[in-house]
């Protein structure tokens, strides 16, 4: 089991990179290093693009390969279990689709709309092998611990706190949409200043500016929810310090990944800031999951005191 449990810490670490390696490709140009085909490469093999894709696309196989080897491991040993094999199938139909939009990106000239989609879709597989690398934890060590759902103001506490985390995973879906949108529409320095839109507090919704402003006005409403949401968890935090600490940490991830907003601004839009935006932007993804996932009873187990015993 701590094979197989390796394997998944190995393969989430190996999505982060592929993640920050697709950030590069789109960062520097690369996206047309290969030309129009695919999975094969016509490029200019002594260009830097091509050369960027190439080790991309080589990523994205060598990862291809360990989801799979992740997947197998996970549904023989724990396919027992209905969110194991849940997880399983949504990372393999995940890691086609992710595959295919890749391709159409390549095929199809890069629109943008395929390319947001190509991202969000790329951070939803990142998701499934880290929450099933969580799950094999638990049930590999044996820690799991079960969630009470009812009775109790502790309980119904921790109900609100999972159904606040679920809604800010569908948030930060659109947040990360528009984001990419953003990027892929090159519509970045629509606005030449930050926090302000080229001086204006409110520039309007039209046009390249209207969805910067957009984008930036959702990223202030998800932070604002995410604060509550770690508020909703302070009546437990003794009991349950892994969704207390977890909250913040989501929160301070995401004002970070805020402020590298900033520095897209004021570097010009400069290839490290992206990269940093991006990393940022998968760390606080990840945190969140973190929580969405130990609010359920297939968590691992937290240090603190079992919240039945609160309530007992």
């Amino acid at each position: 089991m701590q094979r197989l449990l390796r394997l998944g810490t190995a393969t989430t670490v190996g999505m982060y990179l592929l993640l920050l390696t697709g950030s590069l490709v789109t960062n520097t140009g690369s996206a047309d290093g290969c030309g129009q085909s695919w999975p094969f490469c016509d490029g200019d093999w002594s260009s830097v693009a091509t050369f960027i894709e190439v080790n991309h696309r080589l990523v994205t196989g060598v990862l291809g390969i360990m989801i799979l080897a992740l997947s197998v491991g996970a549904w023989r040993a724990f396919g027992r279990h209905r969110e194991v094999r849940l997880l399983v199938i949504a990372s393999l139909f995940l890691l086609v689709l992710q595959s295919f939009l890749g391709a159409a990106a390549v095929m199809w000239g890069s629109p943008p709309a395929v390319m947001a989609t190509h991202f969000g879709v790329s951070l939803a597989s990142f998701g499934t092998v880290f929450l099933l690398t969580i799950r094999i934890k638990a049930l590999a060590t044996g820690s799991e611990e079960a969630s009470p759902s009812r009775g109790g103001s502790a309980r119904n506490g921790l109900g609100r706190f999972r159904t606040l985390v679920n809604v800010a995973l569908v948030m930060t879906l659109l947040v990360v949409y528009g984001g990419a949108l953003v990027r892929h529409t090159s519509s970045g320095l629509a606005c030449l200043d930050w926090p302000l839109c080229n001086g204006q507090v409110f520039p309007g919704f039209t046009g390249a500016v209207g969805l910067v402003f957009i984008h930036r006005l959702s990223v202030v409403v998800l932070t604002v929810f995410v604060a509550y949401m770690g508020h909703q968890t302070r009546p437990f935090r003794r009991e349950r310090p892994d969704l207390y600490n977890g909250s913040i940490i989501a929160l301070l991830l995401l004002v970070a990944q805020s402020l590298t907003g900033w520095l897209i601004v004021s570097t010009r839009a400069a290839v490290a800031a992206n990269m940093l935006h991006a990393a940022v932007l998968i760390l606080y993804a990840a945190a969140l999951l973190y929580l969405a996932i130990q609010a359920t009873p297939y968590g691992i187990k937290y240090p603190g005191r079992p919240l039945r015993a609160v309530v007992e």
